[in-house]
């Protein structure tokens, strides 16, 4: 293979990686500022149980990947990654237009 053209591959993820960085950082920093908020708030408001009311939050935050994950796996394990990496980004396409269609 041409080195020139190993240099081009290179340089094309690092500009990809440039534009796509702070999108993950903004996001990241958003969910931050949110879940500080939330967190202040639940402690604010209540006195009693705030352990079982953040144990109950964190095992509902991991629900979907307790429930998912194994068909995720087994859709590797049929078709291969690169199928599943294509059918886990169409249903999260998918969802996520039905979710902003019906926030009317």
């Amino acid at each position: 293979m041409n080195r020139n053209l190993i240099y081009f591959k290179w340089y094309k993820i690092a500009f990809l990686t440039m534009l796509i960085d702070p999108i993950f950082v903004i996001y990241a920093y958003s969910e931050g500022l949110s879940a500080n908020q939330i967190f202040i708030l639940t402690n604010k408001e209540i006195e009693t149980d705030r352990a079982t009311i953040f144990s109950i939050r964190s095992l509902l935050s991991k629900l979907p990947q307790v429930v998912l994950l194994p068909y995720i796996g087994c859709l590797i394990d049929g078709r291969g990654l690169n199928n599943a990496l294509a059918a886990v980004a169409g249903i999260l396409f998918v969802s996520g237009v039905i979710l902003l269609a019906d926030r009317k």
